[in-house]
C-alpha cells in the first residue's frame, strides 16, 4: 500500500492524481512505482549537453548521480509515508471516547432482545406449525369445543362462512365414525389430505408466521325423482324444489357431514315423503327417488262428493265426470271417507283404504244418519197411507206421494180387488241407503228399503142377492180363507223399496216411486 507524501492519503495502484489533495504522482521505473510530489510549477531542469566528446564521461556520471538520487528520493518518501501513517493512527486513537453508560444499556438491550427474539421465533414456528395446528384441531375435536374448533376451519367457497353451529355439526359427525375420524387424522399428521379435509397455509399470523387453518371443500347434491314439483329438504330445511320428473337439479353448497334428505310430494290429501339418510364428504353426491304411487278411480252416482282422507277434509270434490284422486303411497295405506251435504244434514259412507285402484261410491251409512232423522216421518206417513189406499184401491189416499209414484200405485192394483189391510208397524233396513242422480227429475235419489208389516182382513163386501147364490162350495172356500186371515190377524210382512228425494221449495221429503221387490236384512229399526 502506498501513500501521498503530502496528506498521507491512501493510494490505488497506478493512480496518477491524490484524490484528496489533488497533487500529481509520478512513476520513477517500469517495475516499481515509486511516488514523489513534484509540484506543477516546479521543473527539473536537465543541464544540456552541448558537446559530444564529453558525452560518455557525462553519462557515467549521470548514472551514479540518477542512481543516487533514486534512491534518497526513495528513502524520503518511506519515511514521510510511515510517519503520516502514524500520525493518523495517533490521531485516531486520540478521537477515540469511552462508550456511555446509555449506549451500553442500549447494547445490552439490544442483545436481550435478540436473544429473545430468536426464542420467541423459534416457539412462533413450534405453535403456528401445521402438525401443531392438526394437534389442535384433533383436540377440539374431541373435545366437542365448537367454538375453538371454528377458529381453524375455513371453505374454499367463499360464500361459506363456518361458524360454532356448523363446527358444532361436524363434530357431531367425526365423533359418531370412530374409523373415519382415525384415518381423517392419520392423513392429516401425515401431510396429506383426506376425502373433503386438507390442512392448508392460509395468510399469515402474527404477521411473519405462516397461518395453518382445516380447508373444508364444499358438498354439492344432484338429484332427481319420476315425478314433478317435489319439494326437496335437507335436515328439516327447504332447500329447493324439482320442476321436472327424471331431470337431475344441482343443489348446494353444504359442508361435509350426515343428513335427513326429504323428497316431498304435495298434493290435496298428505304430503307423501321419501326420507333418505346420506353421508357427504365426496364432494358430490347423485340421487334419484322412485315414489311407489297411484290414483283411485272413484265411481260417483251423485255429484259433489266431498272427501276425507285421515278424517280430515280436503278440497277437492267428486263428481260422477271428475272422479280421480290422488296420488297415494302404496308404502303409508291411509283412509277415505266420502260425503255430501244437504239442505236437510249429511250423509257419509263406510272407510276405504287407499291401497286399492278403485272405489265404487253409491251406498252411504243409514244407522244414525242424517237422513233417517230427516226422513222417518215421512216414509211412516206413506206407508201408513199406502195400506189405506190399498184397502180402497185408491191412489189418491196415498200421502207425500208424487203423480209418479200415484200412477205406479193405480198400475199395480189395476186387476185386483180391494182388500181391507190396517197397517201395523214399519221399520227400515238399516244395511245401507243407496244413493243416484235422476236424470228426469234432476234430484239426488234417496233408495230405502224397509219392512212393512201391516193385517190383511177378507170380509165379505158383495151384496145380499150374491150371499144367496152363494153354492156350498163357496162357503167351504170361504171358511178355508177365514182360518187363512185369522193367521194374518197376527200380522203380515212385506218389504217395499222406496224412492225418494227431498223437495226444498216445500222442505219436505216425496216418495217419487217404489216396489216390492227383494228382502229385507234382520239390521232392522222400527220408526216409532
Amino acid at each position: 500500500m502506498k501513500f501521498c507524501v503530502n496528506c498521507g492519503n491512501a493510494l490505488r495502484q497506478r493512480q496518477k492524481f491524490c484524490s484528496k489533495c489533488g497533487k500529481k504522482l509520478v512513476e520513477i521505473d517500469n517495475n516499481s512505482i515509486e511516488t514523489r510530489q513534484v509540484l506543477e510549477d516546479d521543473k527539473i531542469a536537465e543541464p544540456s549537453q552541448t558537446t559530444a566528446e564529453t558525452s560518455g564521461q557525462n553519462n557515467d556520471r549521470n548514472n551514479a548521480e540518477n542512481q543516487i538520487t533514486a534512491i534518497n528520493t526513495y528513502n524520503t518518501v518511506s519515511q514521510y509515508s510511515g510517519q503520516v501513517q502514524n500520525n493518523l493512527l495517533a490521531k485516531a486513537k486520540k478521537d477515540k471516547k469511552p462508550m456511555s453508560k446509555v449506549a451500553k444499556v442500549a447494547i445490552m438491550v439490544l442483545a436481550v432482545l435478540l436473544v429473545l427474539g430468536s426464542a420467541g421465533f423459534g416457539i412462533g414456528l413450534s405453535l403456528t406449525s401445521e402438525k401443531k395446528v392438526v394437534k389442535n384441531i384433533k383436540k377440539a375435536i374431541e373435545e366437542k369445543n365448537s367454538k375453538e374448533l371454528a377458529k381453524y376451519l375455513y371453505c374454499s367457497k367463499k360464500d361459506i362462512e363456518i361458524d360454532e353451529k356448523e363446527a358444532a355439526s361436524l363434530i357431531e359427525f367425526l365423533n359418531e365414525d370412530e374409523k373415519y375420524k382415525k384415518e381423517l387424522f392419520l392423513r392429516l399428521e401425515n401431510g396429506s389430505s383426506y376425502d373433503s379435509f386438507d390442512v392448508k397455509r392460509n395468510g399469515k399470523t402474527l404477521v411473519i408466521f405462516n397461518r395453518y387453518m382445516m380447508e373444508v371443500e364444499p358438498q354439492y347434491l344432484e338429484l332427481a325423482a319420476n315425478y314433478e314439483d317435489i319439494a326437496i329438504k335437507l335436515e328439516g330445511k327447504s332447500i329447493g324444489k324439482l320442476d321436472s320428473s327424471n331431470k337431475a337439479k344441482k343443489f348446494g353448497p353444504f359442508l361435509p357431514g350426515k343428513y335427513i334428505l326429504e323428497y316431498i310430494y304435495e298434493n290435496d290429501y298428505e304430503p307423501i315423503v321419501v326420507k333418505k339418510e346420506i353421508r357427504l364428504t365426496k364432494g358430490k353426491l347423485e340421487d334419484k327417488v322412485k315414489f311407489n304411487i297411484h290414483e283411485i278411480v272413484v265411481e260417483s252416482y251423485i255429484d259433489k262428493v266431498k272427501v276425507s282422507f285421515d278424517g280430515k277434509e280436503v278440497k277437492e270434490e267428486i263428481s260422477r265426470s271428475n272422479n280421480r284422486i290422488g296420488p297415494f303411497s302404496f308404502d303409508k295405506v291411509g283412509v277415505l271417507v266420502f260425503s255430501k251435504d244437504y239442505s236437510w244434514g249429511k250423509i257419509k259412507t263406510e272407510e276405504f283404504n287407499t291401497d286399492v285402484y278403485s272405489i265404487y261410491v253409491d251406498a252411504f251409512i243409514m244407522k244414525d244418519s242424517d237422513f233417517i232423522k230427516s226422513a222417518a216421518p215421512t216414509i211412516k206417513e206413506f206407508v201408513n197411507s199406502y195400506y189405506d189406499a190399498k184397502s180402497s184401491n185408491d191412489a189418491k189416499k196415498l200421502v207425500n206421494a208424487t203423480e209418479n209414484c200415484k200412477n205406479t200405485f193405480s198400475n199395480e192394483f189395476f186387476y185386483e180387488n180391494s182388500n181391507t189391510s190396517t197397517f201395523k208397524k214399519v221399520s227400515v233396513d238399516l244395511g245401507k241407503l243407496l244413493v243416484a242422480f235422476d236424470e228426469e227429475t234432476e234430484k239426488d235419489i234417496f233408495e230405502v228399503r224397509v219392512a212393512a208389516e201391516y193385517i190383511k182382513n177378507n170380509g165379505q163386501t158383495s151384496t145380499e142377492e150374491n150371499t144367496e147364490e152363494n153354492s156350498e162350495e163357496d162357503r167351504e172356500e170361504n171358511t178355508e180363507e177365514d182360518t187363512e186371515n185369522s193367521k194374518e190377524d197376527k200380522g203380515i210382512k212385506e218389504t217395499l223399496n222406496l224412492y225418494m228425494f227431498y223437495d226444498e221449495s216445500n222442505k219436505k221429503w216425496m216418495v217419487n216411486n217404489y216396489n216390492s221387490i227383494g228382502w229385507v236384512s234382520d239390521d232392522l229399526m222400527e220408526i216409532k
